[in-house]
């Protein structure tokens, strides 16, 4: 998914305006890597501002003091093991659906 057209090239201005995007369509985003000006800071930035699940691992939460700061506001989860993502993304998953059986009601009156 994206904001642009499929032939648009890569550029510099797009990338931001791609990670509102992934931030908001997915259930939750894992940084293993990122420097203090890296997309991927902007992208736990991002869906931490739309309410959805971050994960940092415990490398970067030692170096990087961005991630230590979103961990210390619980802005963000320390993972250790693959298997804590997936057992909380299976719980947000199982939120969405019971969110998305509520609405099928409203939608049914339109």
């Amino acid at each position: 998914m994206s904001k642009f057209w499929p032939t648009s090239p890569p550029a510099k201005y797009t990338f931001p305006r791609r990670n509102v995007v992934t931030s908001g369509t997915t259930l939750g985003s894992v940084v293993i890597e990122a420097s203090c000006t890296s997309g991927a800071k902007m992208q736990a930035r991002l869906a931490a501002e739309h309410g959805k699940l971050v994960f940092l691992i415990r490398s970067l939460a030692d170096t990087q003091p961005w991630a230590r700061k979103m961990l210390d506001e619980s802005r963000a989860i320390l993972v250790t093991a693959s298997s804590e993502i997936t057992d909380r993304l299976g719980r947000a998953a199982d939120i969405q659906r019971a969110g998305q059986q509520r609405q099928q009601p409203a939608l049914a009156g339109l």
